[in-house]
């Protein structure tokens, strides 16, 4: 077996479909997202992906070419993994 039959390819049509009916726990999305943004397929998709990205971006989760930062790297192991976002937090 090869290695590229090892390691699990990125599945860009299932994430899509997954994102948007609302299936995914935080680090599925920014693991989606970040692997959307290094193939560059994500600035071809509909705008409120690459808005998504941009705001990923600014807010420190991921580099430009899509490389996770330490915070997304924390978000992608799972670390707000089932905290809703409905919580309150006061």
């Amino acid at each position: 077996m090869s290695q590229e039959n090892s390691v699990e390819k990125f599945n860009a049509v299932g994430f899509v479909m997954s994102y948007e009916s609302g299936d995914l726990k935080p680090s599925e999305v920014i693991v989606g997202m970040s692997e959307l943004t290094k193939s560059g397929d994500i600035w071809n998709l509909q705008g409120s992906y690459g808005r998504a990205a941009r705001s990923f971006i600014d807010g420190g989760l991921f580099e430009d070419d899509g490389a996770l930062t330490e915070l997304g790297q924390e978000i992608a192991d799972g670390a707000f993994d089932g905290v809703d976002a409905e919580d309150d937090w006061s």
